[in-house]
C-alpha cells in the first residue's frame, strides 16, 4: 500500500494549521503573561534599588568606623602608653576607650628579629584602634535610639572578636622577654607537675596544641571550678576560651607572629618562644588569681 501519496496533504494541512495556529493566538492568554512579568521587573527593580541603598549604608558606617577610628588614635597619642608590664587592664584609659601599650622592651629578644616585631606591634595597635572605633560607634547608635538597628547587631557581634585580639595580645607580649628559665620553686611549677605528672610531659601538650592547624592561640589556662591546668586551643581569637577562667601563659599561632621570620616551620618559632618566656609574668598571674579566689572565700 502507498502511504507517500496519503502524506504529503497531511503534511500541508498540518503547515496551514500551525500557521491558523498562532495567527489566532489569544490575545488574553497575552496579556496575562505581560502582567505576569510587569510584578517582575518590579521586584527585580526594587532588589537592585534595595541592594545599592545596602552598599551606601555600609560604605558609610565604613567611613563613620574610619573617622572614630582616627578620633581615638589622635586622643590615645596625647598620653604615654602604659609599660608593658603594668598589672592594669587592658589598656584601658578612660570611659570605653583604650590604648595601645608599650612593648619596646621586647627588642632585641633572641629568635624575634626587629622586622617582626614591628609588624606583630603594628597589627595590635590596629585592634586597639579598632575596639575603640567599635565602642564610640556602638555609644552613638545607643544615643540615635537605634539599639535594635541591623548597625548595632553587626558592630556587637563584632566587638568580642577584635576585644579578644587585643586583650590577648597583651597577654603574649606580656608573658615574653624573659629568661626562659623556670625556678622549681615556683607555684606555676608545682601546679603543673601536680597536673600533668612533669614539666616535661606538660610542654609535650602545650606543643602539640599549638601545632594544630589554622590561626589561632595556645593557652594554658586556670580553670574556674577546682583551678585544674588545661593547655586549650583557641580558633582566631574568641573560639573555645574556658567560660570564667585565667589565661596563664598565651601563645600565638596567628600566622603573623612567625611567617616573615620562620616561614612555615612553626616547631622553631615555638622553640624561640619557650627561650624568651617571662616565667615572672606566669607565676604572677596564677599567684594573683589563687589571692583573688581566697580574698572572695574569705568574704
Amino acid at each position: 500500500m502507498n502511504f507517500h501519496k496519503y502524506l504529503l496533504p497531511i503534511l500541508i494541512l498540518a503547515g496551514f494549521s500551525g500557521c491558523s495556529f498562532f495567527e489566532n493566538a489569544d490575545p488574553s492568554k497575552e496579556k496575562a503573561e505581560e502582567r505576569q512579568e510587569q510584578p517582575i521587573q518590579e521586584d527585580a527593580a526594587k532588589f537592585e534599588e534595595s541592594a545599592e541603598g545596602s552598599v551606601k549604608s555600609e560604605e558609610r558606617q565604613d567611613q563613620s568606623i574610619q573617622e572614630d577610628a582616627t578620633k581615638s588614635e589622635e586622643s590615645s597619642m596625647e598620653s604615654k602608653p602604659p609599660n608593658g608590664n603594668s598589672k592594669e587592664s587592658p589598656g584601658k584609659i578612660s570611659g570605653s576607650y583604650y590604648q595601645s601599650r608599650d612593648y619596646s622592651n621586647l627588642y632585641g629578644m633572641e629568635g624575634f628579629d626587629r622586622e617582626l616585631l614591628d609588624m606583630h606591634f603594628t597589627l595590635y595597635h590596629g585592634y586597639v584602634k579598632t575596639i575603640n572605633s567599635l565602642m564610640s560607634r556602638l555609644s552613638e547608635l545607643e544615643k540615635e535610639g537605634r539599639g535594635r538597628s541591623l548597625d548595632f547587631d553587626a558592630i556587637s557581634r563584632r566587638l568580642g572578636w577584635e576585644y579578644d585580639g587585643m586583650v590577648l595580645h597583651e597577654y603574649y607580649f606580656e608573658n615574653l622577654g624573659g629568661s626562659g628559665k623556670l625556678d622549681d620553686e615556683f607555684l606555676i611549677y608545682h601546679e603543673i607537675v601536680k597536673e600533668f605528672g612533669s614539666f616535661q610531659k606538660w610542654k609535650e601538650d602545650f606543643v602539640n596544641t599549638a601545632m594544630l592547624r589554622g590561626p589561632g592561640w595556645s593557652i594554658l589556662y586556670r580553670g574556674p571550678r577546682d583551678g585544674q591546668l588545661i593547655n586549650v586551643w583557641i580558633t582566631e581569637h574568641d573560639t573555645g576560651h574556658l567560660a570564667g577562667g585565667q589565661p596563664l601563659l598565651v601563645l600565638d599561632m596567628w600566622e603573623h607572629s612567625y611567617l616573615t621570620q620562620y616561614k612555615l616551620n612553626k616547631g622553631e618559632y615555638i622553640d624561640a618562644f619557650f627561650r624568651n618566656i617571662n616565667w615572672n609574668s606566669v607565676n604572677q598571674r596564677l599567684i594573683d588569681v589563687s589571692q583573688q579566689e581566697k580574698t572572695a572565700e574569705d568574704e
